[in-house]
């Protein structure tokens, strides 16, 4: 028996989880002690974590990890099969994908499409221009039309294609859904909060500014001071001394509540309400005129904030604040656009974003651009998830799969 049979396992377990998946591939031809030790669940769920892929379904860790892995090599490569769906809308202004489900919505009309079958699933048109959401995990869409002084939800069940219709008094400026619930904005700044099945579960008055995260919404009140409120119960949580006159972006993470003026980003403890650090802007070239969005990471410490089309790295732990420099240490560093930045978002360790008539995407990893997909016609909004890449142009829907 040789010494590195009698590698102690834990060493062992420890040992590989600082390897490569090819390194491990190779070890496993060893002998039959390190292919147990490489089988071993939480290797895989290491390498997946490092990577930040969730693992949502609770696959087995090793089978996940070889899905993700081959997935993240197509985009990275651009190996997609691009097709196109036209849709019975003029115009396509917000797009959405849940799982291989795109919902697709103007003014006047929503679409729901299978994009394995390429097929329509559901459909709802009117006459007259409506505000519509969907609450994907639900396969609930909800329409708000209004009639004079009310605003009439329908809550369609896509499935059943059953509708719910509930009555709110007074003049509807925004509707949109979260992960659970429906969230109604009102002009006379009352905003009410339903479950999926048009149940209404907490309606508070705030002022200009709101954000929801998970059950929790915050807002400024009456008083200007800026509120956190659980929706489940009812309850003010925490208030916070902020001039949200001044606050140009914000941000309600785990935990967390940043916000920002043209100089500086405050960081709060909701917990508490104290503001535990601010951030200085004055190297970033922020001036009156610019465009501040913030991103939200896996990190409760890290956020991406967008300055005049680049992108920064925020850490509040220790104050940094970083454009694509050195090894990326939380979810992007930094990335400059060649055109007016538009949309951001990420999808695994793939950055997407665009202009007016391209489609950009990078590696979050090592902050590379990977490759530019042309959208001649004009961009109306792009949608994705870790297994489709979408954009619409005009009524037609161009569709990047990743998953063949």
């Amino acid at each position: 028996m040789t010494f590195i049979s009698q590698f102690p396992r834990d060493a062992a377990l420890y040992l590989c989880s600082f390897l490569e998946p090819r390194d491990l591939c190779q070890i496993t031809q060893l002998n039959k002690y390190w292919n147990q030790i490489v089988s071993e669940s939480k290797i895989w769920q290491f390498l997946c974590e490092r990577q930040s892929w969730k693992n949502e379904n609770q696959l087995e860790w090793k089978k996940f990890f070889k899905k993700k892995f081959i997935q993240d090599r197509k985009w990275r490569n651009g190996k997609y099969n691009l097709f196109e769906i036209k849709t019975g809308l003029l115009w396509a202004s917000e797009i959405q994908i849940f799982k291989s489900l795109m919902y697709v919505h103007e003014e006047k009309g929503v679409e729901i499409w299978d994009l394995q079958t390429k097929s329509l699933v559901w459909s709802n048109t009117s006459p007259t221009e409506e505000y519509s959401a969907w609450i994907d995990r639900q396969d609930v869409v909800v329409r708000g039309i209004q009639v004079e002084s009310l605003v009439l939800l329908h809550f369609w069940n896509i499935r059943t294609n059953q509708c719910r219709v509930i009555q709110v008094i007074g003049y509807i400026e925004c509707l949109f859904c979260t992960k659970d619930y429906v969230v109604v904005e009102l002009d006379n700044q009352w905003v009410h909060f339903f479950d999926c099945n048009g149940n209404e579960v907490f309606k508070k008055k705030f002022g200009d500014s709101m954000m929801l995260k998970n059950s929790n919404v915050i807002g400024d009140s009456t008083d200007g001071k800026l509120q956190l409120w659980s929706i489940e119960t009812g309850e003010m949580l925490n208030s916070f001394e902020i001039d949200t006159e001044e606050m140009k972006e914000s941000l309600l993470v785990n935990g967390r509540f940043y916000c920002s003026n043209i100089s500086v980003i405050d960081c709060y403890d909701t917990s508490t309400g104290q503001k535990f650090r601010s951030i200085d802007l004055k190297n970033c070239g922020v001036s009156e005129d610019s465009e501040i969005h913030f991103i939200e990471t896996d990190n409760p410490d890290i956020f991406v904030a967008e300055f005049n089309g680049s992108l920064y790295n925020v850490n509040s732990k220790d104050g940094d604040i970083s454009p694509y420099s050195g090894k990326s240490t939380g979810f992007i560093s930094s990335v400059l656009t060649e055109q007016e930045l538009w949309t951001v978002y990420s999808c695994g360790n793939i950055l997407i974003t665009s202009s007016p008539d391209q489609v950009q995407t990078w590696s979050i990893l090592d902050r590379r651009k990977l490759y530019t997909i042309e959208a001649r016609g004009g961009l109306n909004d792009i949608g994705g998830n870790e297994d489709y890449l979408v954009f619409a142009v005009g009524n037609t829907s161009f569709v990047c799969d990743f998953t063949e």
